[in-house]
């Protein structure tokens, strides 16, 4: 049970379907949230704000991406 900071300074516990539900909300598929909360979920340490969830959320989408130009890349081949 990871405890980090929310936006309004309060303490709470990390859970990753919250990093889900957002990303679902902005348009990205179940699957791949779902996907890049594990990332997240993995790496997330005691203390982070919600201010740097969202950055690696953000690191985490980056990285999603690259695999996916990877496997683009090797399946036009």
């Amino acid at each position: 049970m990871v405890r980090v900071y929310g936006r309004d300074g309060k303490e709470m516990v990390f859970e990753g379907k919250l990093v889900v539900d957002d990303l679902c909300a902005v348009g990205l598929s179940l699957r791949m949230a779902e996907e890049v909360a594990e990332r997240l979920g993995a790496r997330v340490q005691e203390g982070w704000s919600a201010q740097r969830i969202r950055d690696e959320t953000d690191v985490e989408l980056r990285h999603l991406q690259e695999d996916i130009d990877r496997a683009h890349a090797c399946y036009d081949i």
